[in-house]
């Protein structure tokens, strides 16, 4: 068996094309000239789907409110506090009004439980922990011991209905 060794000097190399003269430069125009058209209309065709998309857009996010109103309107006429309706195609619950506490001045909360188990020795404050002890009332944090904590922020999520839906092929409900 003849083993064959090809260096690099006797590979076959394809000659790379050139201008040679005016009729191949003009063609070489006109090349660009077709690249730069097609360009351009890629670039039209691009804007006027977008254009497309956003007239589709804006005409079903309407359609979308407006159908949104009448379960709205549907659900504000039930008379039962707790009432919800779970649908094939959707459902509408009402949120509670509900406040949740969040941390506030830190270092005034360290300050405040300075002595007590909330307070990890590194100087940092066990939020976690000490969420867990607090209540809400009139709208300021409350230790089980009457006491207000001056630290601590509340916040207010506001009632309201909650309208979803489960598209097809979804996992889950997503809200509307």
């Amino acid at each position: 068996m003849e083993v064959f060794k090809v260096s690099a000097q006797e590979e076959p190399q394809e000659e790379r094309w050139a201008v040679k003269n005016e009729a191949e430069a003009n063609w070489c125009f006109y090349k660009i000239e077709q690249a730069q058209a097609k360009i351009a209309q890629a670039q039209k065709t691009v804007a006027e789907a977008k254009e497309f998309a956003a007239k589709v857009k804006a005409q079903e996010s309407e359609a979308i409110d407006r159908f949104k109103g009448y379960l709205l309107e549907w659900a504000d006429q039930q008379e039962d506090d707790d009432w919800s309706f779970v649908g094939p195609a959707g459902k509408i619950s009402f949120d509670k009004e509900r406040q949740t506490m969040t941390k506030g001045d830190e270092a005034m909360l360290i300050n405040q439980f300075a002595n007590t188990d909330y307070v990890k020795k590194l100087v940092k404050l066990d939020w976690g922990e000490l969420k867990k002890t607090l209540t809400i009332a009139n709208g300021k944090a409350i230790t089980a011991d009457g006491e207000v904590v001056e630290g601590v922020k509340i916040n207010t999520k506001a009632a309201g209905w909650k309208i979803k839906n489960k598209p097809e092929g979804a996992r889950g409900w997503h809200e509307v």
